[in-house]
């Protein structure tokens, strides 16, 4: 079983992630879909996206007991009777944020290049003046990993990612998971959130349960 990680908080929160490794047609025979949810499955063409789609229904069937098929708000965020809910993918990873009551948020990234080409769009100059250079694509990876799991813990529209979301000064640790503050602030309206973080040279991941 392709259990890549899992990790279970005191109160009921799950973060798990399967490893998108096995063929679409395998993940299929483990996991009870609905009809409607068969449709769905069966109009996507590319196999990434199968597995992707396949293995998060996969990790959710495992650690709760809801069959119910995962609807989705007009902004994007998935929604399940019985829990909180987040999902996020990359290659070769699907992950699962849930919680039996309160929002939860995920979401990791591939590190690569491809980040600095659109970097100038979401960090504004005070995440600019904490990034360390001789570790760039990490840094500038976890700043956006961060603002995206804001963007979905927060569900508001109209987000400009590099006006409205904020990171706080923080400390990479690939060793154990590290703590990233952050501010949402738009029309004057000021919420703070505690975000978790964790990284390695190939993959960023920032969550709250």
């Amino acid at each position: 079983m392709p259990l890549a990680f899992e990790h279970k908080t005191p109160d009921g929160g799950i973060l798990a992630g399967w490893d998108l490794s096995e063929p679409s047609e395998d993940l299929f025979a483990s996991v009870n879909l609905t009809p409607e949810e068969k449709i769905t499955y069966h109009s996507f063409r590319v196999e990434k996206r199968r597995r992707e789609w396949l293995a998060s229904r996969r990790l959710i069937q495992q650690y709760t007991d809801i069959h119910s098929p995962v609807q989705y708000h007009p902004s994007g965020r998935p929604v399940i009777n019985g829990c909180q809910l987040s999902i996020s993918h990359t290659n070769g990873l699907a992950v699962v944020a849930i919680h039996p009551t309160h929002p939860v948020t995920v979401d990791v990234e591939t590190i690569t290049p491809r980040v600095a080409k659109v970097a100038s769009r979401f960090i504004n100059p005070n995440e600019a003046k904490m990034i360390d250079p001789t570790n760039l694509l990490t840094w500038q990876t976890l700043i956006w990993c961060a603002k995206e799991a804001l963007f979905k813990y927060w569900d508001e529209t109209e987000i400009d990612f590099k006006e409205h979301l904020h990171v706080l000064p923080f400390t990479i640790n690939t060793e154990h998971p590290f703590i990233i503050e952050t501010i949402y602030n738009k029309h004057n309206i000021e919420k703070q959130l505690t975000l978790s973080a964790t990284c390695n040279n190939a993959l960023a991941m920032v969550y709250l349960l």
